[in-house]
């Protein structure tokens, strides 16, 4: 659809589709097929074969995408550890931009320069922002603590350790899809504990 006359330019078939990317080339989307998903790419003028960037089997799973140009970033959760990946779409180019066990990332939302993502640890959830090409994790723009509880680590009526055992907060939400804009960055905030989730999109500046 044109963003200013809202008028149908093209239409593409697909099946089994659950999450779709979109830059002013590149159509990204997943697609859940038999055993597995794959992300497929195909151009917006709709000439071209499709090209399928990236696959996985059961039980891993394939993130939902984000494209700028011919780049496209998504995250893949395995069972021993998950990663965001860089693709460059017209030539195949791939790297890991992010791999962690203890660490999870998920959720990439790409803009020109700039990789927007979540970073959860067992204590906390970060919105994080990143200039490509840097090395580092980049700022953090917005945080809160992990959904899932922390052991104690020591027995009732004992002192801990450490200081590392002290914080047992746990948040009600889990940090989910981000977006990025030229002057903002945004994030859904999804609760967890409720009989009915709720959802809040947090707009926070860059």
């Amino acid at each position: 659809l044109s963003r200013r006359t809202r008028r149908r330019i093209r239409d593409f078939s697909a099946r089994r589709v659950d999450a779709i990317a979109v830059s002013t080339r590149w159509l990204v989307y997943r697609r859940v097929v038999r055993g597995g998903e794959r992300l497929v790419a195909l151009r917006t003028s709709g000439r071209g074969r499709r090209r399928i960037i990236a696959r996985v089997r059961w039980p891993a799973q394939l993130g939902r995408p984000s494209v700028s140009g011919d780049v496209a970033f998504f995250a893949v959760n395995g069972r021993r550890s998950n990663k965001i990946v860089k693709h460059r779409i017209t030539t195949g180019g791939r790297r890991t931009a992010f791999r962690g066990r203890r660490v999870h990332f998920s959720n990439p939302s790409v803009r020109g320069g700039f990789l927007l993502y979540v970073r959860t640890t067992r204590s906390r959830q970060q919105l994080r922002l990143k200039r490509r090409g840097r090395r580092g994790a980049g700022r953090i723009l917005y945080s809160i603590a992990a959904i899932s509880r922390r052991d104690r680590g020591y027995a009732p009526g004992r002192a801990p350790h450490s200081r590392h055992y002290s914080d047992l907060r746990r948040s009600d939400f889990v940090l989910w899809s981000t977006a990025l804009t030229g002057r903002y960055a945004y994030v859904t905030l999804v609760r967890r504990s409720s009989a009915l989730p709720r959802s809040v999109i947090r707009r926070l500046r860059r």
